[in-house]
């Protein structure tokens, strides 16, 4: 069984779905054009947005906001969305900064899409850290409560954005044209995605998933966060693992409960516990952690436990709730070798 690339996954995960990219010039929309064709070619509706197109270009003049409720533009632009999988859009040149986003916001909503994209030289949000890889409308929302700034990103413009992920677009990514496939095919990102909420959700893994989850457990073990497994073994771990999804599709994480093995003791290990780099600020974590505590209590088990020779995840465990044991706590049947008890710090928790 192999895992499947980054860009496959995602490729896949937007097929059938509808996407608004924007650009400010035609020089970025050309550089970007081998990313749109991927698109295209990988089953998305794609429309794009410049105001510099021409008017040879076939991009659909749209003069105003207004015109857009109008039904005959809109008509013709879903037209060659649904025949094509592709149109353009040129908006007036003074529609920028906030007026930009709200054209976009009117456009997609008016069109049901699903995701925007602006691509802007000023890439993410930016945060104290640096760029903000995932921020929900809450955070924004906070943001500007706050008079916080967003990098180059005006009030206006965040308030914009604020209002186009409540209106009923998914998610929107903010990011430099030449970070674009990074933004769109790979775990990190490079920009910001906004979403309306977190839309995550924890739910027990199918074999339909274990492609997308091999990837995770392979990413895991290459940061050194993972104990290297063999195929059995990661097969055997998918097989009892649960998963954490943000908008209902992209897996942001996952780990293993074993029980069987230890239900003479009625306790349950969790393993391979990993979540990618663009969500560990969501808490993806301490949800499927949360996630397993409830199904342990409902299979009526006394306690979970953990083992792991990495400090990272030693610590998140005990952020979580979890104590250090001694290793002789543990289930004898855990340690199958010596090597693997030696290097291993166990934690436990009651449930």
């Amino acid at each position: 069984m192999a895992a499947i690339s980054e860009k496959e996954f995602y490729l896949r995960s937007f097929r059938h779905r509808s996407m608004l990219v924007s650009f400010d010039d035609v020089a970025a929309a050309g550089r970007c054009a081998p990313v749109i064709d991927e698109l295209r070619d990988g089953g998305v509706m794609v429309l794009i947005s410049c105001p510099e197109f021409s008017r040879r270009s076939g991009a659909h003049p749209v003069p105003s906001l207004r015109p857009i409720r109008n039904g005959t533009r809109l008509a013709a632009l879903a037209t060659d969305l649904v025949n094509d999988g592709y149109a353009a859009v040129r908006p007036p040149k003074t529609f920028k900064g906030s007026r930009r986003v709200a054209y976009l916001r009117t456009l997609a909503t008016a069109l049901g899409i699903d995701k925007v994209v602006i691509c802007d030289e000023r890439g993410g949000i930016q945060g104290v850290r640096g760029v903000r890889s995932f921020v929900t409308s809450g955070a924004l929302s906070r943001m500007l409560s706050m008079r916080h700034g967003g990098g180059g990103w005006t009030r206006g413009e965040l308030s914009q954005l604020l209002e186009t992920v409540r209106s009923g677009v998914e998610s929107v990514n903010l990011t430099d044209p030449s970070g674009l496939a990074d933004e769109l095919f790979t775990y990190e990102g490079t920009g910001t995605l906004l979403t309306a909420h977190e839309y995550c959700t924890v739910g027990k893994l199918g074999v339909n998933d274990f492609r997308e989850a091999l990837d995770l457990l392979a990413r895991g073990e290459r940061e050194g966060f993972l104990l290297k497994r063999s195929d059995a073994e990661k097969a055997e771990l998918l097989l009892s693992a649960y998963g954490a999804r943000f908008e209902h599709r992209r897996l942001a994480g996952l780990a293993g409960l074993e029980v069987e093995a230890y239900r003479r003791q009625k306790v349950g290990e969790i393993r391979g516990l990993y979540t990618i780099t663009r969500f560990k600020g969501g808490g993806v974590g301490k949800r499927i952690i949360g996630h397993l505590l409830r199904v342990g209590k409902r299979q009526g088990l006394k306690a979970l436990f953990a083992c792991s020779s990495s400090d990272k995840a030693a610590a998140f465990f005990e952020r979580n709730g979890f104590s250090p044991v001694d290793k002789g706590r543990v289930p004898a049947q855990k340690w199958s070798s010596r090597s693997s008890r030696r290097r291993a710090r166990a934690f436990w928790r009651d449930l």
